[in-house]
């Protein structure tokens, strides 16, 4: 698979855009969502680059945007400033851990149901919102993988089919390959290999600009030693257990052992609009 890092992606420049990077998976998509905004180039002025990530539900602390789609509390009005993770667990926490950006972002949408109403809905806030370029963001990539533990009906694949029936330009940007532990690395092996061939690679990203934000972003939302961004940094900090020829165990779920590098890049797809 060394075609993966042979050809290297570089994000497009979002002077005069509005962009959403949005998490596609909920939790920690969140982080990355953030560090993938801090990537994007304006050589001038930007309409907003809005970071946001995909909730079941929405709390009563959301301020309203549109009619699926919120915006955390203010920093300085916390509601869960001091919560244990037992205490918080599916809730905005960790969202509510990120700095606040345009439009006092990072913004919530609500996938409550995963119904065909509901998707509609939340494409068309989408396009009535004026972003004129979507960036999806999964760490792990169980939006990719149809047999992932999460399956068609997870939140990442839902989502991302949201953003394709925008018919708004988008990427799909998956990062770190199997660090959710939702994938085998065959099966990953597989699909990554499927948009080779189809052409929808555009090409890798190394992590490495982004790792202080990950550790400083890891450490204020006191995320466990196996969320994915702790998992990345350990990778970077060879802290995983080694499973020789480069590939390393990771310490979640199904435990696949993967190329250590996977975990240490960020994997850019086109996503042909829905019909």
């Amino acid at each position: 698979m060394d075609a993966l890092f042979s050809k290297r992606f570089r994000f497009p420049n979002c002077v005069g855009r509005k962009v959403l990077v949005l998490g596609l998976g909920g939790g920690s998509d969140i982080i990355m969502a953030c560090a993938v905004a801090r990537l994007l180039p304006a050589s001038g002025p930007t309409r907003g680059i809005i970071y946001a990530n995909t909730k079941r539900e929405r709390e009563p602390h959301l301020g309203r945007v549109a009619s699926l789609v919120y915006r955390v509390a203010p920093e300085e009005s916390d509601p869960y400033a001091g919560a244990m993770l037992e205490d918080a667990h599916g809730t905005t926490r960790i969202d509510h851990c990120v700095p606040r950006g345009d439009e006092g972002c990072p913004w919530i949408f609500v996938l409550e149901r995963k119904d065909e109403q509901t998707r509609a809905q939340l494409a068309e806030d989408i396009r009535a919102l004026g972003f004129d370029l979507l960036i999806g963001v999964d760490i792990g990539g169980d939006s990719l993988v149809k047999d992932a533990t999460s399956g068609p009906q997870g939140r990442d694949q839902q989502m991302l089919a949201v953003l394709r029936s925008t018919g708004l330009p988008m990427l799909h940007v998956v990062v770190a390959p199997c660090s959710d532990g939702e994938s085998f690395a065959d099966q990953m092996e597989t699909a990554l290999r499927e948009r080779l061939e189809d052409g929808r690679f555009l090409g890798s990203f190394s992590l490495e600009p982004v790792l202080p934000l990950l550790r400083d972003l890891s450490e204020r939302a006191l995320l466990e030693e196996n969320r994915t961004p702790r998992i990345i940094l350990a990778a970077a900090e060879s802290k995983l257990e080694d499973a020789g020829d480069d590939r390393v165990v990771v310490p979640r779920d199904r435990e696949p052992i993967v190329p250590r590098r996977w975990l240490l890049h960020g994997f850019v797809f086109g996503e042909p609009a829905a019909d």
